[in-house]
């Protein structure tokens, strides 16, 4: 077996006097120093500009008067102090994201399960969202709906047969350009698309007059915040 060996301590009051005080002045002096650098780091973060025209190591050399390996050592302590913050910043932002969406899902489906509509028609889930993005995507051909779908032209034209059948549906030729099929919404099929999909009118109406107007207000910029930004990034 190996031996090991271990440094001595070393003591305060079995030291020089004088070795004891350069030490600490040393030791303070290298704080001081790695407290500046990371000061320094924080602020060019949050300002977005350099502080200084040369390196930060010239700086903290040049400010407490300290070699190239003092001067080395307390920027390299520096940094590792602003990684580890801003790791620690990440992780932050992360979880109160995740908290936010979770709390914004939670809130929105006990708002949709409690003010729905009474469904009356029998009709899949599939299909509502062919009807939904013929309504918000002006003249919606059989490959515009496979492909928001992610399935075959043939698949998709079966589902439209069907939605057809039920009088949920039309086909037409497109006024813009005579050659382009398009697939538009009957009366029946904006009414079955509202009723699965909108709020009921007369529910959300009993607790609107029962809230301030200035709630009101919030909640409209609220939705019109949350809905400007989905049309931003989920651009289809």
């Amino acid at each position: 077996m190996k031996k090991a060996y271990f440094s001595r301590r070393l003591y305060k009051s079995k030291m020089d006097i004088l070795h004891v005080t350069e030490t600490s002045y040393a030791l303070e002096l290298f704080h001081r120093a790695k407290r500046f650098a990371f000061q320094t780091l924080i602020r060019e973060k949050r300002w977005e500009r350099k502080l200084h025209q040369e390196s930060l190591h010239i700086a903290v050399k040049k400010k407490y008067g300290l070699n190239d390996y003092f001067a080395n050592s307390a920027v390299r302590e520096a940094n590792a102090l602003f990684s580890s913050l801003m790791e620690l910043n990440k992780i932050h932002v992360q979880q109160t994201e995740e908290k936010i969406i979770e709390d914004i899902n939670e809130k929105w489906t006990d708002i949709y399960y409690l003010l729905h509509y009474v469904h009356e028609d029998n009709i899949t889930h599939q299909a509502i969202r062919l009807l939904q993005y013929i309504e918000k995507n002006e003249e919606a051909t059989i490959g515009d709906l496979a492909k928001h779908l992610a399935v075959s032209h043939n698949t998709a034209s079966e589902h439209i047969k069907r939605l057809i059948k039920k009088g949920l549906v039309n086909k037409k030729r497109s006024h813009l350009d005579e050659r382009r099929v398009i697939v538009e919404l009957t009366e029946e099929g904006k009414r079955v698309l509202h009723r699965h999909t909108r709020l009921d009118a007369e529910k959300l109406r009993k607790i609107l007059i029962q809230m301030d107007e200035s709630d009101v207000q919030t909640i409209q910029k609220a939705f019109a915040i949350l809905c400007e930004g989905a049309k931003n990034v989920c651009v289809s």
